[in-house]
């Protein structure tokens, strides 16, 4: 159990936007905020595939402190690798983790994977939305809501844990998705945009949070528009840019500066002599 079950996605016309949503498990071994040690599993989603950029829910990584893995079902198997938590967001409900695309794994793995770009449209009251996501069961989901609401909830000062998001921006939809553990919303034009060539824009992500309610803490579905998460998600990869990450994430700059380096010390390395590089 656990692992993204798209066999019904996998044939699907549109299994390039399933194959952007991976599943993430977190193993912290500490004990964190007063939290025990605990394994979590998430749906998160791939903005970035050549920066290996994912967006995930601060339920499932609410901490850099502890192990993170991918993994991907195809038609073959599944297909995992490691991750780095590189951002847990202070205040909104998501982290961010980069995928170890530099592993045998990593790069199996990245010739799979899909993508969804943040859109820079934010979405309003009104506006249509075709979803895509998981079950409680990781089994795949196809919903088209529509939104009706904007807010903002911030939780009481003394219900705020690692765990819980301290100020949050939510969409509300005119449909139930209780049953969902995550997904992505696209716009209502999504199909015609691409049919132009252009990338698929998310313009939400539907993500698990806890709130706290009668003095317990409940397990909500909550959707969080992208234009919280891209602020974040432009500052990576600019980051990832800089340093010449590519598509296997082996950066050209990082190969230039092992070249560099390794000239260097052939310049200062001892020529003919003894160790000393003194003449015989």
């Amino acid at each position: 159990g656990g692992i993204l079950k798209v066999t019904d996605a996998q044939n699907d016309e549109h299994r390039h936007i399933w194959s952007s949503m991976v599943l993430i498990r977190f193993h912290t071994p500490l004990s964190v905020d007063k939290n025990r040690t605990y394994v979590r599993k998430g749906v998160g989603f791939v903005v970035d595939r050549k920066a290996g950029l994912v967006v995930v829910d601060k339920f499932t990584i609410p901490t850099s402190l502890g192990d993170a893995r991918a993994a991907i079902q195809t038609p073959s198997g599944c297909l995992d690798c490691n991750a780095e938590v590189l951002f847990v967001h202070p205040v909104q409900n998501f982290s961010v983790v980069r995928l170890d695309l530099r592993s045998k794994r990593g790069m199996r793995m990245s010739s799979v994977l899909g993508e969804v770009v943040i859109s820079e449209t934010a979405l309003k009251p009104g506006d249509k939305v075709e979803f895509f996501g998981y079950s409680a069961s990781f089994s795949a989901i196809k919903m088209k809501p529509s939104i009706t609401f904007k807010y903002s909830a911030v939780p009481p000062v003394d219900a705020r844990t690692v765990n819980t998001a301290y100020h949050t921006e939510y969409l509300g939809v005119d449909q139930k998705m209780s049953q969902t553990v995550g997904g992505v919303l696209l716009h209502e034009e999504w199909k015609k945009t691409e049919a132009e060539g252009e990338p698929v824009e998310a313009a939400a992500f539907q993500m698990r949070t806890l709130w706290p309610f009668d003095k317990k803490y409940h397990l909500e579905n909550v959707i969080v528009p992208a234009d919280v998460v891209r602020p974040v998600i432009d500052a990576f990869r600019s980051v990832c840019k800089d340093s010449g990450e590519t598509e296997n994430g082996v950066g050209a700059a990082r190969k230039k500066r092992k070249m560099d380096g390794d000239a260097e010390r052939t310049e200062d390395a001892p020529q003919q002599g003894d160790i000393a590089g003194r003449p015989k």
